[in-house]
Order: structure tokens, then sequence, then C-alpha cells
């Protein structure tokens, strides 16, 4: 059998919360064992975290003697350069506010292993994602009004350098360590993890080799030893045991009514882009966060983020589980066809022109958009299920007035009308189709679009008498007919 493809069950005793053992194969995770060192100077001794693409580690810098993440990403994610490892934030904007809340890289360096070559990114040590620290925890309604004006001038910082991040959720959100790590020895580092009966008597007298051992007993609680289930002996492609994650603890303590000094942090750029690249083909975003153009396939642009952006911040402030994204399936198409039900739901009856992309809409909606209900023979629309999550899980301490004004936020930001770019608004809203697309047509060669290197221009309309002016009913300019007398000169 190919080490690529395993039976079923091949590890059936690792726990849910590790990484799939499966995924250790030619174009997945590269094997990795504590005190593994990485580009002659990362030392590993301990696992952070790990996602679908990647295992995260902290590491110390022989060089240097400080502490850093080591993002090591599989083999077949790391084929081509992700943004992330290009990127280089402008120099005009080191003094936006949302700069300090972007995850600095410090390095990236490729590799090859038993499982291919491997990227990784390098990168400042951080605490604890901001769904594991609002779980369960009575935090305030201003400290998650805080963590969301952080979040948003990240984002900001983002969309000033017109880069889309198309990649974030609650996950991607870390807190930065109130303390500075690099003052901590190694194993003052560990004695988060460690529990009372590990320390037993004079730290002060304990030995280098009396270090490692506690470390290595507190770390082995953690892990699993890898045994196939049909017998034979683990392969290069395998690590010889998985280790549970142990994130930094940055040193947040729950406090319901003071606002502690704290700072976000946005991480994982690896799917972000420039706004003229986004149409890539790929299908980026958390499935629960897409946008209805993203759902769909159709061409979208930044106005995805703002979407995404809005289904987070519904999470960080209510502290419950994401209300604007379908359950996960195995069927991609039919994942697909959930989400939009879904946000029908939410927010009524699609716009023609998103139904009319939606290719099988047809087989779940009437002639008028209600949703078929198969068991009652008839239709279903139902709304207002967001506001209803944004009141009945609102902060104690956030009044119905700021609960409300939050909603009204959303409802902004989630806006099906992004889904159309400029020119299908113009041919949506134009009574002559044919007079719009002769102007579309020209329109781009005089006002080139703000990603274009062409110099500007300067546009003149030489018969602009009344019978060439359209009004709108509310006395509005809304364009000019008769364009044979059309003509545009450079701007100098």
């Amino acid at each position: 059998m190919a080490e690529s493809t395993y039976p079923a069950h091949l590890f059936p005793n690792v726990p849910l919360q590790a990484e799939w053992p499966e995924s250790y194969k030619i174009g997945g995770f590269h094997p990795i064992s504590l005190n593994d060192t990485f580009n002659d100077c990362y030392v590993v001794f301990r696992k952070l975290g790990h996602d679908g693409v990647s295992t995260s580690w902290l590491a110390v810098d022989k060089r240097t003697n400080r502490y850093v993440t080591l993002r090591i990403f599989k083999a077949d994610n790391s084929k081509t350069k992700s943004f992330e490892e290009t990127f280089t934030p402008e120099t005009s904007l080191q003094n936006h506010p949302g700069a300090k809340h972007l995850a600095a890289k410090i390095n990236s360096f490729s590799f090859d292993g038993p499982n291919g070559n491997h990227t990784c990114i390098v990168s400042e040590p951080l605490g604890r994602e901001y769904r594991e620290v609002i779980y369960n925890q009575n935090y305030s309604s201003q400290f998650r009004r805080e963590v969301c004006r952080q979040f948003v001038q990240a984002i900001d910082y983002l969309h000033s350098q017109r880069i889309m991040h198309r990649s974030f959720d609650s996950t991607k959100i870390r807190f930065e360590l109130t303390y500075d790590l690099n003052t901590l020895k190694t194993n003052e580092i560990q004695k988060d993890a460690w529990s009372d009966e590990d320390v037993q008597g004079d730290q002060d007298s304990m030995t280098a080799d009396d270090w490692a051992a506690m470390n290595f007993r507190r770390q082995a609680n953690w892990m699993n030893i890898l045994e196939r289930s049909d017998g034979l002996p683990l392969s290069k492609h395998h690590p010889a045991y998985t280790i549970l994650a142990s994130p930094l603890d940055d040193g947040l303590k729950p406090n319901l009514k003071a606002l502690q000094n704290f700072s976000i942090k946005l991480t994982n750029l690896s799917s972000a882009c420039k706004f003229k690249d986004c149409n890539d083909g790929t299908k980026p975003y958390e499935i629960e966060t897409r946008a209805p153009e993203v759902i769909l396939q159709q061409p979208y642009n930044e106005n995805a983020d703002i979407w995404a952006l809005a289904t987070v911040l519904y999470e960080m402030v209510t502290g419950g589980t994401n209300m604007l994204g379908a359950m996960r399936r195995l069927d991609e198409e039919q994942q697909d066809d959930d989400h939009m039900i879904f946000l029908i739901e939410r927010f009524g009856k699609l716009p023609d022109f998103i139904r009319s992309k939606w290719t099988r809409a047809n087989e779940f909606l009437d002639d008028v958009g209600n949703i078929l209900n198969p068991d009652e023979g008839g239709a279903s629309c139902q709304q207002g299920d967001l506001l209803q999550g944004v009141m009945e899980n609102k902060p104690e301490d956030m009044s119905d007035a700021e609960a409300l004004a939050f909603h009204g936020l959303l409802m902004k930001m989630l806006d099906f009308e992004p889904i159309l770019n400029d020119q299908e608004r113009i041919l949506k809203t134009s009574d002559d189709e044919d007079v719009a697309k002769r102007l579309l047509k020209l329109l781009p060669s005089i006002f080139p679009p703000s990603s274009s290197t062409l110099e500007p221009s300067i546009f003149f309309y030489d018969d602009l008498s009344m019978r060439n002016i359209l009004i709108d009913d509310d006395g509005k300019i809304t364009g000019a007919v008769d364009w044979k007398c059309a003509s545009a000169l450079p701007l100098w």
C-alpha cells in the first residue's frame, strides 16, 4: 500500500484534540519531535496548536536566546509562496492604529522532509485565541467592544494597503502576552502547564537534567504514542508521538467590571491577497463567514471581508457560536445549498440577481422566493433570528439600546448588494440595457480602475444640453445620454 493512502482508523486511539495522524503522509504534515532543530537555529520545546494545514510550535532561537513561534505547513500547502511569506507592510502606514494589531512576521524559510518541502513562518509568540479566552467567562461588554475595535483596526490597516485577509475568524485573533517572554527561562515558561505534584524539592538546586526530566514527564501527559492498528511499524512519514496543544498563558484574567490593558493580534495571512488578485479561482474564507458571492463562486471584492467581519463581530460580542454559517458537510455542493437556505432564514428572500446565480435555487425555493417545505407541502420564510440571537446572548451589562444598535451595524455590513460588481450594478439599474453595455465598454478606457497604471484622464461632454441630462423623481442628476460628442484627454 502506498504511504499516501491509509485504511480507515489506522491510528484509532488518538485524542480528538490532536491532529489527525493520517495527515502525516507525502504532501502532509512534517513529523516533529520535541527538541528538533529547524533552519540550524530554532529548537522546538512546546506545541502551541494545529489547524487543517499546519502545526505550530514554540521554539528558542539559539543565536539570540529569544523565543519564536514556528508555523510549519503541510507540503501540499507549501508548493507556491503564500502572501504571508512575501508581505511587507507599507512604511507610510506604520502609524496606522491597526498596524500594532497585526502579528509580526520575523522570518520565513522552507526545508525538505520525508513528506515533501515545507514552508515555515516564524513569528512572535502570542497567547490564547479569543474563543478560548471568552469561553464561559463573564467578560464585560466594554472588554468585548475594545477587542472588536482593535480587530476592526487591523482589518482597516490591511484594507488601507488594498489587502484582503480572506481567512479570519475568532481563532485568528490572539492576545498579546502581558509579560516579556524573553525574560523567562525555558523551564519557567513550561511551569505554566505543570501540576503541583510535578514540582518537588528545592527548585533552585535542581540540575539541568532534573529540569529536563520534569519537562518531559509533564509533556508526556500530553503525548500519545502512535501505534498502527495493523501492527506494522511506523514509517518515516509519521512522528513517534502526537502532542496536545498547550497555548501560552497570556496573563489575561477574567474581570467583569475593570477593563484591563491588553492588545490583540490578527494572525494568519496565508490566504490574504491584493484586492486586484482576489478572484484567483480559490474558494477562501472559513465556511461560516462566507458571503453569498463567495458561496456561489461569483466574482467578489473587499466587501467579502466586510461580510466575514460582521459574522465574527457577532460571535465576539455574544460569545456564542457563529449564527451565519451552515452545518459543515462532506459534500461541498450540499453544504453551499444549506448555507444559502440558512442566509434566507436570517435575512429573507434573495434578490433576483442573487437567485439567478444560484444554479440549484429552484430545488429549494418557490417562484416567489420562499423556502420550499416538503414536510408541509407549502413554503416558509423566517426572519429575525439574528436580532433574537443578539438580544438573548448579549453581555449582561449591555443595554437593550446598545444591542439594537449593534444589530443595526451588523445588518448594514451583511448586505446582499456587494455581490454586484460595478458593471452589473449599472446594467441592473439601466432601462436601456443595450446603451448601458456600450457605455460600459467605453468607460474603462477613460476611467481606469484604481489598480491600473494608466495615466489619469479628464473627460469632456461637449453637448451637455438639458435634453441630454437624466433626472430622477427627486430632481437628482442620474446620468447623461447622446455620447457622440464625448472625448477624453490626459489629465496633464
